[in-house]
Parts: structure tokens; C-alpha cells; sequence
């Protein structure tokens, strides 16, 4: 089954948000706190995660730079509140691999989500291949 992690500070979007994906069928680790969501990293090997970009302790940027140490071929998808395209930019430039912007549509994020988690098992498979 494939895991996604959810990031996210504000509860108002975590919850439907956690709901919405295990009803498509994905396993959801929820996290309010990006230092517990750091943590949970270290031990686990998640197929997704997606980001907020404004939390308190370690913000989004800072997250996606601890959590590509350990593991930087995850995909990771910003889902953030800051518009502007200097915001994007950054995320991109940390190596975020989409950028979504609140508020979102459901079919839209879907649809990344995919996309995203398709192009890692691709990944995955050359590499098996090539050993």
C-alpha cells in the first residue's frame, strides 16, 4: 500500500485532507509538527510526502532539506498557503518536485499526487534493473 506523509500545521486542512487520501486507497501518517514528521523520517521510508510551507519549528523548506539527506529521491509536493512565485521558486530550487497552492482542487492534487508516485515506482524499477 502506498504511503503518503502530510505535513501540516492547520488541523482544518489536515484532517479532511488525511480523510480524502485513505479513501482513494493510500496509507496516511498525519503530522501538526514538523520536528515529529522529521523524526518519523528517519525510521520510515514513505512513497510520498506533502509539505505546508508555513509551520512553526521547522517550516517547509527546512523539512524537505533535513528529509532529502536521508532520502532524496522522494517525491514531495509543496501544499502551501504563499502565492507568490518567488515561494514557488524556493520550492523548487530545494528540489520540491510540485508546488500546489491553497486553496486547492481536490482532482487537481489527485491527479499530482499520481503523477509523482508513478514517476518514483518508475525510478525504483530502472534501478532495480540496473544492479
Amino acid at each position: 500500500m502506498t504511503l503518503i506523509v502530510l505535513v501540516d500545521d492547520d488541523i482544518s486542512v489536515l484532517t479532511p485532507l488525511t480523510e480524502q487520501l485513505e479513501t482513494e486507497g493510500y496509507k496516511v501518517q498525519a503530522f501538526q509538527s514538523s520536528l515529529d514528521a522529521k523524526d518519523f523520517f528517519k525510521t520510515q521510508n514513505p512513497d510520498l510526502a506533502i509539505f505546508d510551507i508555513k509551520m512553526p519549528d521547522l517550516n517547509g523548506y527546512q523539512l524537505l532539506k533535513e528529509v532529502r539527506l536521508d532520502n532524496p529521491s522522494l517525491p514531495i509536493i509543496f501544499l502551501s498557503s504563499k502565492i507568490e512565485e518567488q515561494d514557488e521558486l524556493i520550492g523548487f530550487t530545494l528540489g520540491a518536485d510540485d508546488y500546489i497552492t491553497k486553496p486547492f482542487d481536490k482532482s487537481i492534487l489527485d491527479a499530482r499526487i499520481s503523477s509523482c508516485i508513478e514517476k518514483k515506482h518508475l525510478r525504483d524499477k530502472e534501478k532495480r534493473l540496473m544492479k
